[in-house]
């Protein structure tokens, strides 16, 4: 994500909380079985596309900080 987006931050690690999974694997086996869901994206473009709507999402800002859509 820093490289994509040129960030400068810095990751920190922190430790994980006691109930966190320690191993992330989703499984969309039931999208494809009740919708004939799946990905077609390759991730780095999935990404780039997020990233280029959530600048222009932020871009279009209202007066006041608040983005729009967020129902705040």
């Amino acid at each position: 994500m820093i490289q994509l987006t040129g960030s400068r931050s810095k990751i920190v690690f922190e430790p994980l909380p006691t109930d966190d999974p320690t191993q992330r694997r989703p499984d969309i086996e039931l999208a494809r079985q009740k919708l004939g869901w799946e990905p077609t994206i390759e991730l780095e473009e999935g990404l780039q596309r997020t990233i280029s709507y959530f600048k222009s999402f932020v871009a279009d800002e209202p007066p006041g900080g608040k983005p729009r859509g967020t129902g705040c």
